[in-house]
């Protein structure tokens, strides 16, 4: 630890004696004033009343000695010598400012006239009130876009039907039906078709809206394929449960929902092997009948006439 002091204290002496020691720099050049004249040596006994003394910028005459007041010339200061291309180089020259003509009267551009618009001539003044002949230009009706089949389409209250080529019909845009609701041409459904009433009814969320699409349904009659559950201790099978997917009335499969289950009256009651049917197309008359209880959707389809047919 003594010789890290004793280094420190050596670094610190050095730098001061550097300093202390350094030369001056030479004073610039351009600014450096003559040196005063030195009086000659002086003999013993002899006084020399014509030397000049200085100090600072003034000089002091000997006594008995006029002052000159002519003043001592400046040292300019050193300008560098101009470069070779400098020289050869000319004084630049200033462009002559084009000056801009004047218009006559005669000579400016006449306005255009104001183009009609639908035949009704336009003001020229633009300060003028539009009289009763004149009108603000307003854009044309825009036209109607046309459809794939215009005379095809029809619109039943928020319900969109398009007849299509192939006899079938485009429901919403979205949904294919085949038939025309007939009981010897039923419409053909599907399962995804009913469970969209759940968009826009849910009575307990207070959706009250059934769509277009499924209230022309009613009283309609109806053709669509799912799976069979009859009641089990019913002694005549005269009503049955079509639904989307497969459940056994107890615990066996996924119990329907109000949305994916039709509640099935038959025409004549099941018999032998049809009783024992799990799966099948089923056709009737659809009722499209909302029963709630405290808001609360128990059931939504029914159909009457009901026909089952084994697949």
């Amino acid at each position: 630890m003594k010789i890290f002091w004793a280094i420190l204290v050596l670094l610190v002496v050095l730098g001061g004696a550097y300093v202390a020691f350094a030369p001056s720099r030479p004073k610039d050049l351009v600014n450096a004033k003559p040196a005063p004249a030195i009086a000659p040596p002086m003999e013993r006994g002899v006084q020399n009343t014509e030397a000049v003394f200085f100090t600072g910028d003034e000089s002091v005459t000997p006594r008995g000695v006029a002052a000159d007041p002519t003043p001592a010339p400046k040292v300019e200061e050193l300008k560098p010598a101009p470069t070779p291309a400098e020289v050869a180089a000319p004084a630049p020259t200033e462009a002559p400012i084009a000056e801009k003509p004047v218009e006559t009267p005669a000579e400016k551009t006449p306005t255009p006239a104001a183009t009609p618009v639908h035949g009704v001539p336009a003001s020229t003044d633009p300060l003028k009130p539009l009289t009763e002949n004149q009108g603000v230009a307003r854009p044309s009706p825009a036209l109607p876009t046309p459809t794939k089949d215009a005379a095809a389409t029809q619109t039943a209250g928020d319900v969109t039907i398009v007849q299509n080529d192939d006899g079938t019909m485009l429901v919403d845009t979205k949904y294919t039906v085949r038939g025309d609701g007939s009981k010897e041409k039923p419409y053909e459904i599907t399962w995804e078709y009913l469970i969209s009433a759940e968009e826009t009814y849910q009575p307990r969320l207070g959706k009250k809206t059934l769509p277009g699409r499924l209230t022309m349904l009613h009283d309609k009659y109806v053709k669509i394929t799912g799976y069979i559950a009859f009641p089990i201790m019913a002694t005549e099978a005269t009503e049955m449960l079509a639904m989307l997917n497969q459940w056994d009335g107890c615990c066996i499969g996924v119990p329907p929902t109000p949305y994916d289950a039709i509640e099935v009256k038959l025409a004549k009651p099941a018999e032998g092997e049809e009783r024992l049917a799990s799966y099948g197309v089923i056709t009737g008359k659809m009722k499209v009948d909302p029963y709630l209880v405290k808001d609360w959707l128990v059931s939504l389809y029914m159909m009457e006439e009901g026909e089952m047919a084994q697949k």
